[in-house]
């Protein structure tokens, strides 16, 4: 099923253009590469399941040949899945630990979890509000940011800090 379905992905990325081509072949390779060996591994499969999130929005931003407007949807899909991915890691750590899969939480602890989450959620935040600065982004996109993102994020840092929240902060962040 996963060979069909890779396979038609790609044969229709192909018949859009050869650019979604290359990038529906390169998240087919990194979802492979993940299951095969890097969810084993610290950082570098969150990584991996990041930038295929932030491909999505680089493929339809190709698809559209529209490019441009996509890289702050891109980029901020790529940093909350990344958050998600080291939250959800410190609320498995106990079952990883058990089965030896090595991640951010199983060799550093759920502490370095809790703040790297926090740290890059405030990177989030600040990110939304330079390109707001820069005229990346429009004041709409600014003020949807102040109503969800911005909340979400402190609730999510309270979370962490005071009660290892960990379940609760994977749910707000998806």
């Amino acid at each position: 099923f996963y060979a069909a379905t890779t396979l038609g992905g790609l044969i229709l990325s192909a018949a859009i253009n050869i650019w979604t081509l290359i990038i529906a072949l390169a998240a087919a390779v990194m979802v492979f590469l993940y299951s095969y060996r890097l969810k084993r591994t610290v950082l570098l499969g969150n990584l991996v399941v990041a930038l295929v999130t932030g491909f999505a929005f680089i493929y339809g931003g190709t698809a559209a040949k529209n490019l441009v407007e996509v890289y702050p949807a891109a980029i901020f899909a790529f940093l909350t899945n990344l958050i998600r991915e080291i939250i959800k890691d410190a609320e498995d750590v106990k079952g990883d630990s058990e089965i030896g899969i090595r991640t951010i939480a199983t060799r550093y602890g759920t502490r370095t979890s809790t703040w790297l989450s926090i740290i890059l959620t405030f990177i989030l935040l600040f990110i939304a509000w330079g390109a707001y600065q820069m005229g990346i982004l429009p004041i709409q996109f600014l003020t949807v940011c102040g109503l969800t993102i911005f909340p979400i994020g402190v609730y999510i840092t309270y979370l962490l800090i005071t009660r290892n929240g960990f379940s609760e902060a994977s749910f707000g962040y998806k």
